[in-house]
């Protein structure tokens, strides 16, 4: 067997995340040897940008997945409940929805660095000595990146630093302790550096190529966030000394400050604060933005797949804040925490801080400038620019046509509303006709079905057709609409708008099949029926309050379960067909600031300087008080103690980098995951006249939070494979085989 199509079993099946290059193709199926490719410049250069292309990154939803947010969806998404009570195996799909399940992409894409690196100086090609020696460096790093990725997910790994040969004796692997794969990760980002900076070699500016490449700024980035980790109770084994942990964040500190890297500080009218603005600012050619150190993401979507009801054409509230991250927020004037801890054990009776200046009865006022920059709460304001006059708000009434019902309901017209009780089969109704077009612009309102209705029990599995006469197949929703048991009349409301735009319906005599469920003994109430075409009247308020525009409703996965929505990365003007959102980074300076705090207070107390290169000095205090500089935040007191720094120093991480990916690493390494993840708390709150009424509320206990969830199991399929290769169990502790 040829070695260029020898692939590791117990690395799974590699996958092509590059383009269909003719080169790769055939790598793949054997009809080429590595050889050839190195011998001509074009394939190399394709084989370098494939080592580049694993896109291993952070992820929203790991917020749902720590004590940053609730799922809206998480009375139906099962992979979610799951996790939530505890039931996750290592044969469910994702098993690892926090942060992705990379395990076999990773490995795949070493191997694609190993044979890179072991070929690229058998055959010059024609290249220059700078651009091989450029190519060499940022594939060692990818490396040492794609090791880290795997590490801080599954602990140890096996190293694997060579292409893998035919005669390999598998039996002899082993998984590497977890430090000793940082001390890989820190000596392939160390072979990096060593690299030309040169315009065609491994330049530190990248200013045309940013995007997607590991630059010299990104290989420290890399090792300070893997020493950090390495240095907390997690894996802290003793090996790697804090003081060593500090040279190794504060040398990434100062290269990255001395090679014209800053904290993002401008400010436009398009954000309520630069913080805000960093978040929305796409600048791959490092124009105005020279805080992201690695990007692999492209823009996002918040307005639609996690927006506000309220915002036209959005489909789900997706990530929600928790009440927890909102206490966490400091006040502005004081610095100082509205909320000290609590008087019960499921975190619904605060103990307020008299001296920080909070107001319960105006919770949100005063806070943080990174609260108003990350979280929509209720009036926070929306629009930065004067809202569009232009209000919509027709009603179709529809109802139902008794006419073609089916045998598998029973229905009783009660006059101004009809009882349908559902016998099993298929039960479902039809509306009568819509008389008038809908005749929807193309700057588009909201277009919903609503009714009011009395339910005597959920019904999980609703779903509604769209036809132009009875709407027998055809388009229709997923099968998955939530209707919440209701004893008095409530009203229910269904966005249908990417009906109208993406299938054609909504003109005269078209209709909807409502189909509710498919157990019998359901008795659902129905008046109302009917079609609504509206521009909300979205003022400069958000409106959380139960009956609000963005309201909070439990079951209705457009709206919020927390009481809040995500505001970071949203621009307020962001719709259908106008998205102006902003996108998640891997590494930015700011972690490389916290970065340096976290190891220095352990190494050296919170105010002792520590030279971090030639000429320059800081502290752990002076770190962390750089990035609330940019807040607008009020300094860390001197003469804190390290028990205190320490308590202040993680709010601080846990506000400066809220939903990007780091909350659900960070209460896991620090060992914290059975105090912050066990109850999640909302905030439900009732409009009386002018005032609002504010009470909070907690989720069912989660069962996610003992010592097994602190490291990611792996993956049974992947289990197989290693055991038959090596005879042995590599699953982590707790995790079932």
């Amino acid at each position: 067997m040829k070695k260029h199509i020898v692939l590791l079993t117990i690395l799974a099946s590699v996958v092509l995340y590059t383009s269909c290059s003719d080169t790769l193709d055939a790598e793949m199926d054997g009809r080429i040897e590595f050889e050839e490719i190195f011998k001509n410049q074009d394939k190399i250069q394709n084989y370098y940008n494939s080592c580049l292309s694993g896109l291993i990154g952070p992820d929203l939803r790991s917020m749902a997945f720590s004590d940053e947010g609730q799922h809206a969806s998480f009375h139906e998404d099962n992979n979610t409940n799951l996790w939530y009570t505890g039931q996750i195996t290592t044969d469910t799909h994702p098993i690892n929805p926090f942060g992705g399940d990379p395990w076999a992409g990773a490995y795949g894409m070493i191997r694609r660095c190993n044979i890179f690196l072991s070929y690229i100086d058998k055959e010059t090609a024609g290249l220059v000595r700078d651009q091989k020696e450029g190519w060499k460096s940022e594939v060692y790093a990818m490396r040492g990146y794609y090791y880290w990725q795997l590490a801080k997910r599954y602990g140890g790994v096996p190293l694997f630093l060579d292409v893998i040969q035919p005669d390999h004796d598998f039996t002899a692997d082993k998984k590497a302790p977890f430090s000793d794969v940082v001390r890989q990760v820190i000596a392939d980002c160390e072979k990096a550096l060593e690299g030309p900076d040169t315009a065609i070699g491994y330049p530190w500016g990248f200013q045309d190529r940013m995007e997607g490449h590991l630059t010299p700024a990104g290989a420290h980035a890399v090792m300070s966030e893997a020493v950090t980790y390495a240095t907390s109770p997690l894996w802290d084994d003793g090996s790697i000394s804090k003081e060593y942990a500090t040279q190794i964040t504060g040398r990434a500190l100062y290269e990255c400050l001395s090679h014209g890297y800053e904290l993002f500080n401008s400010t436009s009218d398009q954000a309520q604060n630069a913080y805000a603005l960093y978040f929305l600012t796409l600048d791959d050619r490092r124009a105005t933005d020279k805080e992201t150190i690695y990007r692999v993401g492209g823009q996002m979507s918040l307005w639609n797949e996690c927006g506000l009801p309220s915002t036209s054409g959005q489909t789900s509230a997706g990530y929600c804040p928790s009440q927890n991250i909102v206490d966490s927020y400091e006040m502005q004037a004081t610095g100082l925490s509205p909320i000290t801890g609590y008087s019960d054990n499921n975190g619904l009776i605060p103990v307020i801080n008299p001296a920080s200046g909070y107001d319960e009865k105006n919770p949100y006022a005063g806070r943080d400038p990174r609260f108003e920059a990350s979280i929509y709460y209720n009036g926070a304001p929306r629009l930065l620019t004067p809202p569009d006059d232009n209000v919509r708000d027709d009603h179709f009434m529809i109802g139902l046509d008794p006419a073609v019902f089916p045998w598998d309901i029973d229905y009783q017209d009660k006059g101004d509303y009809c009882i349908i009780t559902t016998l099993g089969g298929d039960p479902n109704v039809y509306s009568g006709p819509l008389m008038d077009n809908l005749n929807v612009p193309n700057d588009p309102p909201k277009v919903t079905i609503t009714f009011d209705y009395k339910l005597n029990r959920d019904i999980d599995n609703a779903q509604f057709f769209y036809g132009r006469a009875l709407a027998e197949g055809g388009v229709s929703t997923g099968e998955d609409v939530f209707i919440a048991a209701a004893t008095e009349w409530t009203t229910f409301e269904y966005d249908i708008t990417e009906a109208y735009y993406n299938w054609g319906w909504g003109f005269e005599w078209h209709r909807i099949r409502f189909d509710i469920g498919n157990q019998p003994g359901a008795v659902i109430h129905l008046k109302n029926f009917q079609i609504n075409v509206v521009t909300p009247t979205v003022g400069n308020m958000v409106e959380t309050y139960v009956g609000g525009s963005d309201g909070q409703q439990i079951g209705n996965k457009q709206h919020t379960p927390t009481g809040y929505y995500t505001r970071k990365y949203a621009h307020f003007d962001s719709k259908q067909g106008a998205n102006k959102d902003g996108a998640m980074r891997v590494f930015r300076l700011a972690e490389l600031y916290l970065n340096f705090a976290e190891t220095a207070y352990k190494s050296h107390g919170p105010d002792a300087k520590v030279e971090i290169g030639p000429g320059m000095s800081m502290s752990a205090r002076d770190a962390v008080n750089a990035v609330r500089a940019r807040a607008q935040m009020p300094d860390f007191p001197a003469g804190m103690s390290a028990a205190d720094f320490e308590k202040k120093y993680r709010n601080e991480r846990r506000i400066e980098l809220a939903f990007e990916g780091h909350r659900s690493f960070d209460v896991r390494r620090w060992k914290i995951l059975n105090e912050t993840d066990k109850n999640i708390s909302g905030m439900k709150i009732e409009k009386d006249g002018k005032d609002f009424i504010y009470n909070r509320f907690v989720f069912d206990e989660r069962k996610c939070n003992t010592d097994k969830f602190l490291i990611f199991p792996i993956n049974r399929n992947e289990l197989y494979k290693i055991r038959s290769q090596t005879g042995e169990n590599w699953q982590n502790p707790g995790w079932d085989y």
